[in-house]
């Protein structure tokens, strides 16, 4: 997890009725974490370290619109704060992009974290809600950066892979005494929420809020930080305050709710044809292995600015996603040119253009776009949906 906290996620273990939990899964998970041995935990989920939540992909709607986290496509959040380390600023968008997380389509949230105007955290986050109106948290792709450069990938994680577990960002109905894991992978993400209060009110830059929803979150990895966040009806999070372990705090500074969607858009994926492509725990972690292997890595876009800058690695380590602004140009442009579909997959540095783009089809087929460093059109490559490039005499033929 983010160590900044902003906006992340508040999940739960223990749902009461109407959630959507069940037993164990195929997959025996590994016990949950408790907090160090000489401290008592601040918050207890009341798990007693049984924690397996299993999701039915029938049970999930497309849009999230519970009202205390409207993740719609094209919302937009700006927060800004000051904590021991400087001024911290964060910017969180709701992506038209979808992601298939054990045969859930989830909404793909972008958060990126700039200290003192420079970029230190570039995160993708999973979400999707229940028919009830809970929100799931389902994972996310961490990237931290100094000076440009990759030093860490530490708290990736995706529901499913190597024995996390997903949470609850926000119930449908959160009452006061509420206690739960927000997510669950060891060591790397173990959160835990209690709401705390409701009814609160609060003046930030972004406006004054009133009867607002607290939640009170913390982690055993931090055991000595504990923060509350406060949530307004149709807007999200408003304000986070650190209560322990040190001081900070981090306003609203302007939200923009989204937009209405265009009927066919495409962005929705189809949930069939995409739920064999899910990405095993070593694709997630590939950039975590470049570092510690000591490989080159790709450089973030530096804030502000309009390129991607690349370390030549060789071979297949030299590739990297595309991210920042040049993803929702790629994106774009991709897009408009099949007509219909969904981002699954982008590269920078692409051999044949500097930037390629996967798009999946509705009828389950993928088109790979290249677009030059104007992200105009420059060629295209379909597949079949079967075609996944490894059968013999398949992808490539030799003159």
């Amino acid at each position: 997890m983010q160590r900044h906290r902003a906006v992340r996620p508040a999940g739960s273990a223990l749902l009461a009725a109407g959630l959507l939990l069940a037993g164990c899964g195929d997959d025996e998970p590994d016990a949950a974490p408790a907090a160090p041995a000489d401290a008592d935990p601040v918050i207890d989920p009341g798990d007693d370290g049984d924690y397996a939540p299993e999701l039915d992909p029938s049970d999930f709607v497309d849009e999230i619109d519970n009202p205390y986290l409207p993740f719609r496509a094209g919302a937009r959040w700006i927060y800004e704060g000051t904590d021991e380390e400087g001024t911290e600023r964060i910017e969180v968008t709701v992506t038209p992009e979808r992601r298939m997380i054990e045969g859930i389509s989830a909404t793909v949230v972008r958060d990126t974290v700039t200290l003192d105007g420079e970029l230190v955290e570039d995160t993708f986050d999973w979400y999707a809600q229940d028919r009830n109106g809970n929100v799931w948290y389902l994972g996310e792709d961490t990237t931290e950066y100094e000076g440009g450069e990759v030093v860490s990938t530490e708290g990736a994680w995706e529901a499913g892979v190597d024995g996390a577990r997903a949470g609850v960002i926000m119930r449908a109905d959160p009452a006061v005494g509420d206690a739960y894991r927000q997510e669950f992978y060891r060591g790397e993400a173990e959160d835990m929420a209690e709401v705390v209060r409701r009814g609160d009110a609060a003046t930030v830059p972004a406006g004054s809020f009133e009867d607002l929803l607290t939640i009170k979150e913390w982690t055993p990895i931090e055991p000595e930080v504990v923060e509350e966040k406060s949530f307004a009806s149709g807007v999200g999070v408003v304000l986070e305050e650190k209560v322990a372990g040190g001081e900070g705090r981090i306003e609203l500074i302007e939200h923009t709710p989204a937009r209405p969607l265009e009927a066919g858009s495409g962005r929705v994926q189809d949930r069939s044809a995409m739920m064999s492509s899910r990405p095993t725990r070593g694709e997630i972690m590939q950039r975590r292995t470049k570092i510690i292997a000591g490989a080159a890595i790709a450089a973030a876009a530096a804030v502000g600015g309009t390129g991607v800058a690349l370390a030549g690695g060789g071979g297949d380590d030299s590739e990297a996603p595309i991210r920042g602004t040049d993803l929702e140009q790629a994106s774009a442009a991709a897009l408009e040119h099949t007509g219909e579909g969904t981002v699954s997959e982008t590269e920078v540095g692409d051999e044949e253009s500097l930037y390629e783009v996967e798009v999946t089809l509705d009828d389950g087929s993928q088109v790979d776009v290249q677009l030059n460093k104007d992200f105009r059109v420059v060629g295209d490559e379909a597949d079949g949906p079967e075609d996944e490039g490894e059968d013999a005499g398949e992808g490539e033929q030799d003159d």
